[in-house]
């Protein structure tokens, strides 16, 4: 199966900053034997054309989906997201990526009444619980990693399939082959402690009990986010 897997076209992952990257996501793809290409727009990488890949992956990152002013390769992502869904082919947003795919698709993006950092409850909407990435969290504790201040609103014909009590629009699906979260479920331990280490990050929790707090009793989370990477996959692999 593994080697069938390889042999089809990858799923191509956009990383918009080198601290952004896809920490748990990785040993899952690689386990996975899903073929996938990163490329890095922030250092010149180009596009490909949509017949060369099988689905797209755009991971979260510092900067906001209304600053092309300060990073002239925005406009071509979000003209790139919007060809790919619009063509169909299986797409998630992670985050910045969630955003981008918001106003790629007709929607605004805006600074958030508060900024959300750490472990924060996900509520499930009644769309959620039936929907095949998200309904296995229903019924049990479930937590996910935040890291923002901009939030999305929904495009049009999206559906919502999650909220949190600091962000009413946590994830959202366009039909049934894209979708947008705000949190993280790519977060493992390492990842957390890399950004709670980035210099110069306004949403970086300054006291040592903030930041205990973001890397202890966090299984709650982590179980969280190993169900959904596992569905990321077999969202991937059955689409492929």
């Amino acid at each position: 199966m593994q080697s069938q897997r390889r042999d089809r076209k990858p799923i191509l992952v956009i990383e918009h900053a080198s601290f952004v990257h896809l920490a748990a996501l990785r040993a899952v793809l690689e386990k996975s034997g899903l073929p996938f290409w990163e490329i890095r727009p922030y250092r010149g990488d180009v596009f490909p054309a949509l017949s060369e890949i099988s689905g797209v992956l755009s991971l979260g990152g510092p900067m906001g989906a209304n600053d092309e002013a300060e990073h002239s390769w925005i406009p071509t992502e979000l003209s790139f997201l919007k060809q790919a869904v619009e063509a169909k082919i299986p797409t998630i947003g992670i985050c910045l990526g969630a955003q981008m795919m918001a106003k790629a698709l007709g929607s605004s993006v805006e600074r958030a009444d508060q900024a959300e950092v750490g472990w924060h409850p996900l509520n499930l909407s009644e769309e959620g619980r039936r929907d095949p990435l998200f309904k296995d969290l229903e019924g049990s504790p479930t937590q996910v990693y935040q890291w923002h201040q901009d939030t999305f609103f929904l495009p049009p014909g999206a559906t919502l399939l999650a909220s949190s009590p600091l962000c009413p629009r946590q994830a959202f699906r366009i039909g049934m082959h894209a979708y947008g979260v705000q949190f993280h479920p790519e977060a493992d331990p390492a990842l957390i402690e890399e950004w709670l280490n980035q210099p110069d990050d306004s949403l970086a929790p300054t006291s040592d009990e903030e930041r205990r707090a973001h890397l202890e009793n966090t299984q709650v989370g982590l179980t969280t986010h190993a169900r959904l990477l596992s569905k990321f996959i077999e969202f991937f692999d059955n689409a492929s």
